[in-house]
């Protein structure tokens, strides 16, 4: 039997696909890897954000039985002292009443670690 250049080419041929045949396996593999590891973190999530709601509901709750009323407290400051309001500041008073419950709940370090997360940190 003598190797000849087709002998070569089908070699080579089989190779080249045995190779791509593993490779996309590898590929599909690789990707239900990162879909399991992303329900784990939407499941951890998701249960995050139940806590967090219920917290913030929580809080309103105990507001509502206090007589506060959240953002109608705000608007009535805001007559009081004869300020105008504009639409932002509804904005604002949501955020800083998220941050407050967040901070009622898990505590500064909570708020510590998104900062983190986000990036923003002293560049010296």
């Amino acid at each position: 039997m003598y190797i000849t250049a087709q002998t070569i080419i089908s070699a080579v041929a089989l190779t080249s696909a045995v190779t791509a045949i593993v490779g996309g396996l590898f590929s599909i593999y690789r990707w239900y890897q990162r879909q399991n590891k992303q329900d784990e973190y939407i499941k951890a999530m998701k249960e995050e954000m139940c806590l967090l709601t219920y917290g913030v509901l929580a809080c309103l709750k105990g507001l509502k039985e206090q007589g506060c009323n959240g953002p109608v407290s705000f608007l009535a400051l805001m007559a009081w002292q004869k300020q105008p309001i504009t639409w932002y500041m509804m904005f604002v008073c949501m955020i800083a009443a998220f941050i407050v419950a967040l901070v009622a709940m898990d505590g500064w370090e909570r708020i510590k670690e998104i900062w983190e997360r986000t990036g923003y940190k002293d560049k010296k």
